[in-house]
Order: structure tokens, then sequence, then C-alpha cells
């Protein structure tokens, strides 16, 4: 079975969420900005944490999108489909990790120590997440701690896609009630301790699995309802713009909501709206993000979200010793930049020609709709 058509709306949006997660990382604008740079950022680029979300249900849809069928027909081996995914994901995580080793605290000297040695190895192995201690899952490159978490994913992703897939087929839209499943999540916040919910339930595989699982029955419900039995396209870019205007008054809507549940369920129902929207490609926003200026920022935004914690460090840096000025809205504006530069840097001439190279001529199953 040949690679699925890219769903470009998908891929686009995959930069705003990394945007978003950078808007976030600004935790300078909150301490040290005038009153307009803390309002926006504790109201709006706060909450730019919940790309994550974004990213580990889009995972799920996509990677349906790309190989369920091709897993159920045997198209494709489950030993490709985990090259092809390691492949995307570790090259990267180890260059932005040889990168951020000098300034981490401690640098190399850190490595000879029992601690040192033990949470580098869980960076190097990316099983971090899988830690309850956040000194350990934060440390080095912070970011990464997802992609130890979506390593997981993709070595569960082949039975929970296939057995879903059989679902669907015995029971039809009646199988659909595995979507309870993922409440197992919020029904147990009230059980765990509050001093563990950030590690349990926004870092922990097995508590976000629940946003990746989503993904995958998105995908189903997707594949189910027929072209004709979609309204007409002018009425998409209505649900195109309904679907962003919801996920933003979620997001204006927050400051009431106890944090642990904004980690993902909260932002459940609009990023499974938006997904499920834009995945059609019938609207005018859909058609207005095809543009290559936008794939080309979701193709980067891979590099973008690894890369962008580094380039604030090192910024940070070198401005101290060599700029002594302080404008923080030249200096968002500065790591921006870098972070873009440096984003397409490392997909051009490392993360697409190492990972083509460590797939092999053989495989191209890693060909993504949105794109993963």
């Amino acid at each position: 079975m040949s690679s699925r058509p890219i769903i470009y709306p998908l891929t686009a949006l995959r930069f705003f969420f990394a945007l978003a997660v950078f808007g976030h990382h600004c935790y300078f604008l909150s301490k040290e900005g005038d009153g307009w740079g803390r309002q926006f950022y504790n109201s709006v680029l706060s909450e730019g944490y919940i790309g994550v979300s974004f990213f580990f249900v889009l995972s799920g849809f996509i990677l349906a999108y790309n190989y369920q069928e091709r897993l159920l027909s045997k198209s494709v081996s489950w030993r490709g489909f985990y090259r092809a995914r390691i492949a995307r994901i570790y090259p990267l995580h180890i260059i932005t990790l040889l990168i951020v080793l000098p300034i981490t605290s401690g640098g190399l000297s850190a490595l000879v120590t029992g601690e040192g040695a033990a949470t580098f190895l869980a960076h190097l192995t990316l099983t971090q997440s899988y830690w309850f201690i956040t000194p350990v899952y934060t440390a080095y490159n912070s970011p990464s701690w997802s992609i130890s978490t979506e390593l997981f994913f993709y070595l569960a992703f082949p039975v929970l896609t296939i057995g879903v897939a059989k679902l669907v087929r015995r029971y039809g839209r009646h199988a659909f009630w595995v979507f309870g499943l993922a409440l197992i999540v919020p029904l147990a916040i009230p059980l765990v301790p509050a001093d563990w919910r950030h590690a349990v339930f926004y870092v922990h595989p097995l508590a976000r699995i629940a946003d990746f699982f989503l993904g995958i029955l998105l995908f189903n419900v997707f594949s189910i309802i027929p072209v004709s039995a979609l309204p007409a396209k002018n009425s998409f870019t209505l649900l195109e713009v309904g679907s962003i205007g919801l996920l933003a008054l979620f997001v204006g809507s927050s400051g009431g909501v106890p944090g642990v549940y904004r980690y993902s369920v909260y932002y459940w129902v609009p990023m499974i709206l938006l997904i499920g929207v834009f995945a059609y490609q019938r609207g005018m926003l859909s058609g207005w993000l095809r543009h290559p200026v936008w794939q080309l920022l979701g193709e980067i935004s891979f590099a973008f979200y690894m890369v962008h914690r580094p380039v604030m460090w090192y910024y940070k840096g070198i401005k101290e010793k060599l700029f002594p000025f302080n404008h923080l809205y030249v200096d968002v504006a500065a790591m921006l930049i870098l972070t873009l530069m440096a984003s397409y840097v490392l997909y051009r001439y490392f993360e697409r020609p190492v990972g083509r190279w460590v797939r092999g001529a053989r495989s191209t199953t890693a060909n993504s709709a949105g794109r993963k």
C-alpha cells in the first residue's frame, strides 16, 4: 500500500503549537516584563504548554492515518514501523542533548558521579519520563521528556491501533465506547498526592497515553465518515474558525481550572475538534495553511521544538557577556529568529538526511500526513 496523501493543514498547525511552547518558556516575561508583558504571559503564553497535548493527540491520529491499514495488511512490519519512528526522533534528540551538555549544571564532570551518570543514561536512552523525579526528567534539554513519552507511544502503537481497528470493524460505531477508557485519567487525579501530579499526569507516559489513544480513536471516526456526509466547503470555513475560537475560549477560561486538569484533560475537546476539522482540508483556512511558507515551518517544527531551549540558554549566556543591554521584547524576537534559523539548519542538514540514512534505502514508510 502506497503512502497516504499529506494532510497539509496539520503539518502547518504543528508549527503554531511549537511556537506556543516557545512562548510558554519565555518565563522571564512574567518576572521581569512590564505590566502588559506580564499580563500577556500570565493569561496567554503561560498556557503554551498545551502544545504538547496537541502533539500527543496529533501523533496518535497521524500514525493511525499512515500505518493502521499497513499494519493490518502486514504491508509494513512492526520492525519497519519502529525503525521509521526511531529515525524520526532519535538523531535530533542526540544532537540537542550534546548541544546542551556543556552548559548543563556541573557540565561534563557531572557525568562521573553516580547520580549524574544515571540521569544522563536516562536521557540517552529516552527513558527519563518514566522517572518521577523532576531534576531527572527536566535535566539537559528539558523538552525531550516529551520525546521519551512519545517513544513509549510508538512502542504501544501497533497493539493499540490494530486493537481499535478490529473493534471498529466488528462492532462499527458501537465500538467507540472505548473512548471511555480515557476517562481513567481524570478519575485517577484525586487519588494521586498533589506533589506527584505533575510527574504523573503531565510527564509520565502511562497517563499521557490517553492523549495518544484519543488521536487513534479520532482517526477511526474520521475514516468512517463519508465525504458525502460532510458540510459544504463554505460551512467548513466556519467550522475551522469555530474550532480555533473554541480553543481560544478554553485558554481564556482556564484561570479557574486546576492546573492538573489543564495538563491535558481540560483541552481534549478543543484539540480533538481542531485536528478533526482541519484533517478534512475543506475550508478557506486549510487552503491558506497549504502555502509553502507554512509547510516549511511545519516541517521544521520538530527541530524548532527540540532546539528552542538550548538557543534560549546560549543566547542568555552570550548576551550577558557581550551585550549588556536589557530589553525583553528584543530578547524574545532575537531568540525566536535564532531558533528559526537553527531549526532550518538542523532540519535541512541533519534531521532529514540522517533520518533517511537511519531508515535505510528500503524504508520509505516514515512519510507523514501531518507530517509525522
